[in-house]
């Protein structure tokens, strides 16, 4: 799977309410039979948000252990598109890094902090370290 986590410069990042099950999350989603990373995250992020993305770096890599499901975490760049609700969310926010932790579980919240830990290092001009490889439960980190 993948989920885009898109940041705009005042280092807020797209969250999306889902329909089913009702919570807050990243865009993104699963990728389709034959289709590439990149593109499988294009359109997740546009159906899901109505925004169009840029890929700009791989922020990290998460499993839910007990299921197996590996999802790629990727900062992305908005290069158009405006933002919506679509069959699949409800609402969406642009969320402050304090703001993350209130709206969703550890395994989840934490790829937005790894993806703005990213953002600030290049934005900043530092070198960015390696993406974090985590493995979670469903809701807690492991």
């Amino acid at each position: 799977g993948v989920a885009g986590v898109v940041v705009v410069e005042a280092g807020r990042a797209l969250a999306v309410r889902r329909r089913t099950p009702p919570r807050w999350e990243l865009p993104g989603g699963a990728l389709e039979r034959d289709e590439r990373v990149v593109d499988g995250l294009v359109r997740e992020v546009r159906e899901e948000s109505g925004l169009r993305v840029e890929p700009v770096a791989l922020s990290g890599v998460y499993q839910i252990v007990a299921l197996g499901p590996v999802a790629l975490g990727v900062l992305c760049s908005r290069i158009g598109g405006t933002e919506g609700a679509s069959d699949e969310t409800s609402d969406w926010r642009w969320l402050r890094p304090d703001q993350i932790d209130e709206l969703m579980p550890p395994a989840w919240s934490v790829r937005f902090t790894d993806a703005l830990r990213l953002w600030t290092a290049l934005r900043d001009g530092r070198t960015p370290s390696p993406p974090p490889v985590r493995a979670h439960d469903g809701t807690n980190l492991l």
